[in-house]
């Protein structure tokens, strides 16, 4: 099986969304290398004993038994809550993912950008050191955002009292 590595801005992976996680498709990935691995040493072996001189072709050397697959127990898929709040932001403020994980620096992007920052670390079990790989940034720029945003909460209300209710009814309780 091919699969390509599917990161949050560019949407769900198919197979996540059936349930089935990244650590269980690279474990698939990783066994179907071994055994690719396992042929090619196989037939190397095979075509080196055939064209030695005086030896016959020997029985291909037996495959071992295939490891047990890597049980992944989880509940959620990951950045699944990333996802939900990132369309949400996108839809309220008219801006695309690609703006939002993007360097601009427009108030029309900063903004929705800054406040994606506070809902993710209020509303999920998200620290900025996880929010920040996923939006692209450092760990102090989403703490940054989020003491902006708290810090002037009447100034962000307008948003905030349509986003919140929104996003709590759409999340998984963390």
């Amino acid at each position: 099986m091919i699969y390509q590595i599917w990161w949050p801005r560019f949407g769900s992976c198919p197979d996540m969304e059936r349930g089935i996680t990244m650590a269980t498709i690279l474990a698939d990935m990783h066994q179907a290398h071994k055994a690719r691995q396992l042929r090619i040493q196989q037939a190397a072996y095979r075509e080196l004993t055939a064209t030695s001189s005086g030896i016959d072709i020997v029985e291909p050397v037996p495959e071992p038994e295939p490891e047990p697959p890597i049980a992944v127990i989880e509940t959620r898929v990951p950045g699944y809550a990333f996802n939900i709040v990132m369309g949400e932001i996108c839809s309220h403020f008219n801006v695309r993912p690609e703006d939002l994980l993007s360097n601009r620096r427009l108030n029309n992007i900063s903004l929705p950008r800054h406040i994606m920052a506070y809902l993710l670390c209020r509303l999920t079990k998200y620290n900025t050191y996880q929010i920040a790989p996923k939006m692209n940034r450092d760990p102090a720029t989403i703490f940054y955002a989020f003491k902006k945003i708290e810090g002037d909460l009447e100034r962000y209300r307008e948003h905030l009292d349509i986003l919140e209710p929104k996003l709590r009814g759409l999340l998984p309780r963390p």
